[in-house]
């Protein structure tokens, strides 16, 4: 009977040792300390390090639309919509377009980016992007105080308010933005 009991309480006890340090991980994992590990061969679900700096530095939430379909032909092509990869994270772009830019010089890879003010300007230039099209902002803050004027006037004004695009390549980049 003795050791039934003595078995008894080292079982309630390891169970109680392994509950604590259940409970212990899953508080230090809530304070975000904790470690996650791809132990693939490929490390398959390992984000590159320019990758993790991105979204370590990112302000607000990232949206990712994704369609793939079996027997796509190759991608040749591909527009970014909305300047953030070239104004918002420019140097991880850069490190990103550095593995293709034999495909870019030969124009076997064509990348259309949005925008063009600051770095975006300045990454068409170094021939990472084929085409640029920016909204022209200063144009819209000139425009937009008098058609809300129009408006609380009761005046017709047009719709939409087309206050024109930038439309740049890497040949023109250095004169096409309209100021």
């Amino acid at each position: 009977m003795e050791k039934r009991r003595k078995s008894a309480l080292e079982s309630g006890a390891l169970i109680l040792i392994v509950a604590a340090i259940l409970v212990a991980v899953n508080a230090l994992s809530a304070l975000g300390l904790y470690v996650r590990k791809d132990v693939t061969k490929a490390e398959k679900y390992t984000l590159s390090k320019g990758s993790g700096h991105l979204l370590v530095s990112m302000k607000q939430p990232l949206e990712i639309d994704a369609y793939v379909t079996k027997g796509l032909p190759k991608l040749d092509a591909f527009v970014i919509e909305g300047g953030w990869p070239l104004f918002g994270a420019p140097q991880p772009y850069r490190q990103l377009t550095d593995q293709y830019k034999k495909q870019i010089d030969d124009k076997s890879l064509v990348i259309v980016a949005a925008d063009t003010i600051g770095d975006e300007v300045a990454i068409a230039k170094e021939g990472r992007v084929e085409a640029l099209v920016g909204q022209r902002p200063f144009e819209m803050g000139y425009k937009a105080p008098s058609v809300m004027i129009e408006l609380i006037e009761g005046k017709k004004v047009a719709d939409p308010v087309f206050t024109g695009l930038d439309e740049c390549t890497r040949d023109t980049v250095d004169t096409c933005i309209q100021k």
